[in-house]
């Protein structure tokens, strides 16, 4: 869980935070990749993920106290942060009829970060090469974020992830779902 929520947070600071409707988001949506390059800050972000198998858990996770930026370059296509925040999760976990729901806060300290990205032709935001020295998948697992909103002042960033793995020989399916926005400092 530990490893899935630094994954998550590094998907935010790749480029996230969620937002409500607002008058910013009725500009025009921008596809140039240009629209994307500079200095953005995180200001929301909200996730829900479940899992099911020998056991079932659903996920909620709220973010609050941003720090740092995210900054975008064309020329190469790179994106370096120095994002931290706090993550307030609930975690409710159901097996053989019982369940139990835990609360807990975590905090992820501002650390550089830095990787690779582009802008495909259906309008996905793709490629984040992570470079994470505490995580053990190799290859870095590539994240593909959908593009709401792009324009001059915010980007709506959505993740939808389903995943099916093997834990002590059991199949769990893993379905979860990511909405961030960051705003143009």
């Amino acid at each position: 869980m530990k490893n899935l929520l630094y994954l998550t947070f590094l998907a935010l600071i790749l480029v996230l935070t969620t937002a409500c409707p607002s008058d910013d988001d009725s500009g025009p949506i921008l596809s140039s990749e240009e629209a994307l390059v500079g200095t953005w800050e995180v200001v929301e972000y909200e996730a829900e993920y479940s899992a099911s198998g020998f056991f079932n858990m659903s996920t909620t996770i709220e973010g609050r106290d941003f720090e740092g930026e995210v900054t975008f370059s064309d020329n190469p296509k790179e994106w370096e942060s120095d994002a931290g925040a706090t993550f307030d999760i609930t975690e409710v976990f159901s097996v053989g009829g019982g369940s139990e729901t835990e609360t807990f806060s975590v905090e992820v300290e501002k650390e550089m970060r830095s990787g690779t990205w582009e802008i495909n032709e259906d309008g996905r935001l793709e490629g984040f090469q992570m470079v994470d020295p505490d995580y053990d998948e190799t290859p870095p697992e590539e994240i593909f974020f959908e593009v709401e909103v792009v324009n001059n002042n915010r980007i709506i960033l959505t993740t939808n992830i389903e995943e099916t793995f093997i834990d002590d020989g059991v199949p769990v399916e893993f379905v979860g779902t990511t909405r961030s926005v960051l705003v143009r400092k």
